[in-house]
């Protein structure tokens, strides 16, 4: 448990001067403050809040053979779970109470979710009645606010320093002068010997399940997302990435795009594609559905001293869902 305290005091006399709107000619206030570093500070109300967060771990050690003759204890967190809220002495409020979780089984599957509840009943707006409590009313004891909840993971090939892939013809070929390269490219002459490539692309996949509900009024909004992203490097100096996005809900394909990375040595170029329907829609003049959609091209300089130093390309077109 975790017990804390966070008093606030009306600095409002301070910081606030009065004067007069000429339109409507009312008293407003205006912070002197407000466009310095820390203006937020002085501002009014008065708040004594005080804190409780409980947490729990739940752990497993679990024993791993090294060696023939020897092991070693692998410590393991199963489940790690937080609530928290809080008590105004002020104004007699109780804060929202907030619940998280976490669970991990390695790199392959990992859970967390999160969740809020408040004590009071909602008004017409949405916002919480605080005159009087769910269990003063007999209405229970909490009302959810929002509800969210997350898998992720990813898979990827085993590690091994053997095979890494060629980058160039050069590296398959006997090429030592321009006539090889020629005879090669033109006339399908083959000056040398025969060579076994070792592809093994080290790839890496990494997946997504979102889920959050929020309950606004009468109303439950549900939104749930899966994403999916896959890494190959084809060769030592080229990465190609895809990835997708689907809207479970609407049943949409959302973001799909294709990512290329080229290391040039002292430069590099990353080149983006997005096909028609995908990137961040908008709604135009007759209400259609669209989307940006085309490609990025960047080539620039290693050397993070000289980022700016790239050449942009860049073509933007306007797909329909």
């Amino acid at each position: 448990p975790t017990v804390n305290f966070t008093y606030h005091p009306d600095l409002s006399q301070q910081s606030y001067i009065p004067y007069t709107d000429p339109r409507t000619q009312q008293t407003q206030y205006y912070n002197e403050y407000a466009e310095e570093l820390n203006g937020g500070i002085v501002g009014p109300g008065k708040s004594s809040l005080l804190g409780l967060n409980l947490e729990n771990d739940f752990d497993a050690k679990v024993d791993r053979q090294v060696t023939k003759d020897s092991s070693t204890v692998d410590h393991l967190k199963l489940l790690s779970v937080n609530l928290g809220s809080g008590y105004d002495l002020n104004t007699k409020i109780l804060s929202p109470l907030s619940l998280s979780t976490f669970s991990n089984i390695g790199t392959y599957f990992n859970i967390s979710g999160n969740a809020s509840f408040s004590f009071y009943p909602s008004t017409y707006t949405g916002a919480d009645s605080t005159t009087a409590s769910l269990i003063n009313l007999r209405q229970g004891i909490l009302r959810p606010q929002n509800v969210s909840m997350s898998v992720t993971g990813s898979f990827s090939s085993s590690t091994t320093l053997e095979g890494d892939n060629y980058d160039s013809l050069r590296h398959l070929f006997n090429i030592t002068t321009p006539d090889d390269e020629r005879a090669l490219m033109l006339g399908g002459y083959y000056p040398g010997p025969f060579v076994s490539v070792p592809f093994r692309p080290k790839w890496n996949i990494s997946y997504g399940l979102n889920y959050n509900q929020t309950y606004t009024l009468n109303v439950i909004e549900r939104n749930f997302n899966a994403t999916m992203t896959l890494s190959l490097p084809l060769t030592k100096n080229w990465l190609f990435t895809t990835s997708a996005s689907y809207d479970v809900v609407n049943k949409k394909i959302l973001v799909p795009e294709i990512r290329v990375y080229r290391d040039l040595h002292c430069w590099e170029m990353n080149f983006s594609y997005r096909p028609p329907g995908s990137g961040t829609s908008f709604v135009d003049q007759y209400g259609v559905a669209r989307s940006f959609s085309g490609f990025n091209l960047e080539i620039r300089v290693k050397a993070p001293q000289l980022q700016d130093v790239k050449l942009m390309r860049t073509e933007n077109n306007y797909g329909e869902f």
